[in-house]
């Protein structure tokens, strides 16, 4: 538990008593949080206090990650939907080009304002792949809960389901919910101004999900076929059952898919279901 506090919120820079001091906060915030929604976070068998304390903070931490990534990203003036100068930390960059790949870094604004990071890779290492001379099919690809596109791109080519994608001939796009490290402007809010965070899946089926399907559409003329992981299978059945991606929509592959949180037993879900990460604790401002 304590190797994983330090990766996530101290990526290895932090030591000794500058990290006890940031746990101990956390914990304070936990604390505070479970308080405000009449949580009981127990001992562990044992009656083990310290346990207690780390669990309460892994919870934090996890959240924390967001505002780690996102708080130096502030609001901007969007001007054009292709980057310009692509980040050199973007996952184009880092994860995709290297293979060879082309790899396009993209931006695509909601209709409530938030600019969502897009990766495109239009085409395989071998041009026009399993396709041959045809017209590409577009694929979308929708993570889920506390990561986002990267988590897609982070094995081998040959394992990694958009470079396979890419290399069948489909034209592969990898979307970034609101809030993750690489989606987390908004044309006129600041990460650290608590209306950013106000919003929940319903917010991505009616906006998300309907900005990048009808982004796609318009740049490529055809139907989409979508992949969503966990959450992005939420949105997804939310959107398809309002009526909003049906006329874009030519095929659903939904991975993990989840409904319904009423029947989970683990602490850590219920804690994120029933607080809506305790507005991703900026309890403590």
């Amino acid at each position: 538990m304590w190797s994983v506090a330090v990766v996530a919120v101290a990526e290895n820079r932090m030591r000794g008593a500058e990290l006890d001091n940031i746990l101990q906060s956390l914990y304070v915030s936990a604390v505070t949080c479970s308080k405000k929604l009449d949580l009981e976070f127990s001992a562990d068998k044992e009656g083990n206090e310290e346990g207690k304390k780390v669990s309460l903070a892994t919870v934090v931490l996890t959240v924390m990650i967001h505002q780690i990534y996102g708080s130096s990203s502030g609001s901007t003036t969007l001007t054009s939907d292709v980057i310009d100068q692509p980040p050199a930390n973007g996952i184009c960059a880092t994860l995709v080009t290297i293979y060879g790949y082309k790899c396009q870094e993209l931006e695509v604004v909601t209709d409530d304002g938030y600019i969502l990071s897009v990766q495109r890779i239009p085409e395989g290492r071998v041009g026009a792949g399993g396709n041959g001379d045809a017209k590409r099919q577009p694929v979308l690809i929708q993570h889920g809960v506390l990561v986002d596109g990267m988590t897609w791109v982070q094995n081998q080519p040959e394992q990694n389901l958009p470079t396979i994608l890419a290399d069948q001939g489909f034209d592969v796009w990898i979307s970034n919910t609101r809030g993750t490290k690489f989606s987390s402007r908004h044309t006129s809010l600041q990460p650290n101004q608590q209306e950013f965070w106000n919003w929940s899946w319903d917010e991505l089926a009616k906006f998300d999900l309907p900005a990048l399907f009808g982004y796609i559409y318009n740049k490529t003329g055809q139907k989409i076929h979508y992949v969503g992981h966990s959450q992005g299978t939420l949105a997804a059945m939310i959107a398809l059952s309002e009526g909003l991606l049906v006329e874009k929509i030519k095929s659903a592959a939904l991975l993990s898919p989840v409904a319904y949180l009423k029947t989970t037993a683990s602490l850590l879900t219920v804690f994120f279901k029933e607080a809506s990460v305790c507005n991703m604790l900026y309890l403590h401002d």
